[in-house]
């Protein structure tokens, strides 16, 4: 795990105008970290997490978190019912990545802030995450984007604290945003990033080998960055 995050690393520094690092935090769990970072405020599962972000280009933040959760391959097969050992090693070798003769659960998470330095002044955009877990997935398109409704974020950052800040002075219109913000959890929406229906295939895609890893995080850096440059321009 080490040597393939280490190869991620190198590949990523294009992408950001500081030397950045992913710092081990735990057995399979690693985290981008830079010299330039500051506090934030993650909505995860309808609350708000501490988090630290590093400074990406413009006014913009980036959160990165790669984790690998080893499979206990006999204790996940004594779980099964109606397949054969051969079978569910070749499952999981299809659908999960492999690492010295040991499966892993991988998660792959990138979350997208705008603001200034101080925590009450940022919010959240959106996350691109590809996840690949040892039981079949069919419910959520992997890769996918989830995006987040500013005005959610806008009140749950309030009761954290007393004072106002530049969020509170955005209006919500009424109408279609309204109902979208009030009537609509948009962050449960996943929205396939490959969805590839032209060529007949599947919107969830397996993260079963190193390279996918390697090539996937860079490319969307890459995408991420350009487009945040045309935004600015």
């Amino acid at each position: 795990m080490d040597l393939l995050v280490s190869n991620i690393e190198k590949l990523i520094q294009d992408y950001f105008p500081d030397k950045a690092f992913i710092k081990k935090d735990g057995f399979g769990l690693y985290r981008l970290v830079s010299s330039n970072t500051s506090e934030a405020k993650d909505l995860h599962k309808n609350y708000l997490e501490d988090t630290k972000v590093v400074k990406w280009y413009f006014d913009y933040w980036i959160k990165i978190i790669i984790q690998f959760t080893k499979i206990d391959v006999e204790t996940s097969y004594t779980n099964q019912s109606g397949i054969a050992k051969k079978d569910y090693l070749a499952r999981l070798s299809k659908n999960n990545l492999e690492l010295n003769k040991i499966f892993f659960e991988t998660n792959i998470s990138l979350s997208l802030f705008k603001g200034e330095y101080d925590v009450q002044s940022k919010f959240q955009l959106f996350r691109a995450e590809w996840d690949s877990y040892e039981s079949i997935q069919n419910k959520h398109p992997q890769p996918h984007w989830q995006f987040y409704q500013l005005n959610e974020y806008q009140e749950k950052l309030s009761l954290e604290f007393s004072n106002q800040n530049f969020l509170s002075s955005i209006s919500v219109p009424n109408g279609f945003n309204e109902f979208l913000n009030n009537k609509f959890d948009f962050k449960k929406f996943h929205f396939a990033m490959n969805g590839n229906w032209t060529n007949d295939e599947s919107h969830i895609h397996n993260l079963n080998s190193e390279q996918k890893i390697i090539k996937w995080l860079p490319g969307l850096l890459s995408h991420l960055k350009a487009q945040v440059e045309y935004l600015e321009q």
